[in-house]
Parts: structure tokens; C-alpha cells; sequence
């Protein structure tokens, strides 16, 4: 019983981190390190900041992963390589948006292609490799004994 003084609710487990499809290198990776320090330098030390750039990326893979959990088991682990390109072109869009930039035409035709290739993959116009992605389970069905046949349904 809890709501007396020195009753304590029990800890709740704590989640696991969940793995992240690209990399704080992978942003690096793709924007020159002076407009890198301009789009994630919020404390102004001459440095990008890791939380700023881990949070562009944990929202590029939500957005990912909103796309893919109709076909796919999400998280994936490990991540196939293109959605580790996609979610990092889509968090440099997403650096470039948190600042209210325009993003160069290379980086948005780059988010724009990424948001192309995650409506095909959604749609199952594109499949990720069976090998790189463990699919979602066509059924939920847990038995075969059926409660409602045509002999239970025909006075209906």
C-alpha cells in the first residue's frame, strides 16, 4: 500500500538506450566542421554539441521508424546501412530546420530523396534485405481452434 510516509512505489525497470541507426560521425561526416559548429553550437564554445546532434538524429530515426514498424520490427538492430543513410540526411535536415537555415540543395535533395525511399519502403515497394532487417509477423494468430465457424454463425 502506497501513499503512507516511508512506503516507496517500487522501481520501475530502466529501458535500455536504444541504438541509433546513424552516428554522431556520420553527421560530421557530411557537413564541413565550420557549418557543423554553426547548426549545433548552442552553448558557444566552438565545439558542436553532442545532445544537440544525438537529438537530431533520435528524431530522424523516430521518423524512420514511424515509417518502417507497419512492415518491420523497430527498433532494427543491427541497422542496415541505408537506413543509417537515411536517418543522418534526415537529421542534417533537421539541424538545418532547428536553426530556420535553407539547407544546401545537395543536403535537401538528400532529406528529400530519404523521405522518397521511406514511402516506398513503407508502401513494400522496396524491401530492406532479409539479411540487414527482421520483419514483422504477418499474424498475431496464436491458435488454430477458430471460436466462430459457419455452424456457430449460420443462426445469424
Amino acid at each position: 500500500m502506497y501513499g503512507r510516509p516511508g512506503d516507496f512505489a517500487p522501481a520501475t525497470p530502466r529501458k535500455e538506450p536504444r541504438p541509433m541507426y546513424a552516428t554522431v560521425s556520420d553527421i560530421e561526416k557530411r557537413l564541413d566542421p565550420g557549418h557543423l559548429i554553426e547548426l549545433a553550437d548552442d552553448d558557444h564554445d566552438g565545439q558542436p554539441d553532442t545532445a544537440v546532434l544525438e537529438a537530431a538524429i533520435a528524431d530522424a530515426d523516430g521518423l524512420v521508424d514511424t515509417y518502417l514498424q507497419g512492415r518491420y520490427a523497430v527498433p532494427l538492430d543491427p541497422a542496415p546501412a541505408l537506413l543509417r543513410k537515411l536517418s543522418a540526411d534526415l537529421a542534417v535536415a533537421a539541424l538545418f530546420a532547428r536553426r530556420r537555415e535553407t539547407a544546401s540543395p545537395v543536403h535537401e535533395s538528400r532529406a528529400k530523396a530519404a523521405m522518397e525511399l521511406l514511402s516506398c519502403l513503407a508502401r513494400g515497394e522496396l524491401l530492406l534485405s532479409q539479411s540487414d532487417a527482421k520483419t514483422a509477423p504477418d499474424s498475431t494468430t496464436l491458435s488454430e481452434t477458430r471460436r466462430f465457424d459457419r455452424e456457430k454463425l449460420e443462426p445469424y
